[in-house]
């Protein structure tokens, strides 16, 4: 098995376990190095192995009952776990923490979207955020289509990049749908932690 090492560690650690995960699943033939070519059921199956192995859904959970903003949710996934920062977001979304949208760009280009299901924004909306300083985190509440979210802004000092994430208002409060998943995980024996 080989993996590339001009990519991050984060991605090098994702690309291992997806291989590994091939043999485990018992996928037989000749499974391709080159994504375009690999059989789009088998990758699929290949990179929810390695996203389940890499961000396990009760670890998960039990950081988001710590963490209640986004983004120092996102920053424990990528620290805690060690994994890029568009598969903290994608992981978000998938075990449906927050709904919302979270939308990483540069100046010039967009990198990845991820929003919950029925969740959409318009482009403007993305184009129209405030140009920010390095470092800097903006919290702004506003309506998108008569829905109240959270808008966070935060630009990454080494790579300039930002992202942005709108999350429901209704699902950042102490009823919100993590409190409800951590409920249906884990009933009566939820993690000893203190919401903070």
């Amino acid at each position: 098995m080989g993996v590339n090492r001009n990519r991050t560690r984060a991605s090098q650690r994702f690309a291992a376990v997806h291989e590994l995960a091939h043999p485990y699943l018992g996928h037989h033939g000749d499974i391709s190095f080159v994504e375009e070519e690999e059989d789009p059921v088998l990758h699929t199956e290949a990179d929810n192995f390695a996203t389940e192995m890499l961000t396990p859904k009760d670890r998960i959970i039990s950081l988001a009952y710590k963490h209640r903003d986004p983004i120092p949710l996102l920053y424990q996934i990528m620290r805690v776990h060690d994994v890029s920062l568009e598969m903290a977001c994608r992981r978000m979304i998938e075990l449906e923490i927050y709904r919302g949208a979270f939308v990483c760009f540069s100046e010039l280009q967009p990198f990845f979207a991820y929003n919950s299901k029925g969740f959409s924004l318009e482009a403007e909306i993305i184009y129209d955020l405030p140009k920010i300083e390095r470092g800097c985190l903006i919290a702004k509440h506003e309506t998108i289509k008569g829905v109240a979210v959270t808008c966070y802004i935060q630009r990454f000092r080494q790579s300039g990049k930002f992202l942005a994430a709108w999350v429901e208002d209704s699902t950042a409060n102490p009823e919100s749908l993590y409190e409800k998943l951590l409920d249906k995980w884990f009933g009566n024996k939820k993690p000893g932690i203190t919401p903070g």
